[in-house]
């Protein structure tokens, strides 16, 4: 059984990874993909109907299986109360111990 490994858009491995968990920015939306932007790369997801209410410039989570080397959203998660710099203070903790 797989589940979504958390992951910045650098650590992506396509030829291994089969679910990840990836979280930015939203930097441009098409009719069934988005531009997603984790502060220091951006990746395109693609979508089989994209959500209506995704918006450009908004947080969000967006859980994806890796498909024939490209991204394709199974589950979009709304973070925009959602605090990055708490995030990413505590995710440097979580590596630095290991977890």
């Amino acid at each position: 059984m797989s589940y979504y490994r958390p992951k910045s858009i650098a650590e992506i491995d396509f030829r291994n990874d089969v679910k990840v968990a990836v979280i930015g920015r939203v930097a441009a939306v098409g009719e069934k993909t988005l531009m997603l932007d984790d502060g220091k790369n951006k990746a395109e997801i693609t979508f089989d109907k994209l959500q209506a209410d995704i918006k450009p410039e908004k947080f969000y989570r967006i859980f994806c299986s890796i498909v024939e080397k490209q991204l394709r959203a199974d589950i979009v998660q709304n973070l925009n109360a959602f605090d990055v710099n708490l995030f990413s203070r505590t995710e440097e903790l979580y590596k630095k111990s290991g977890v």
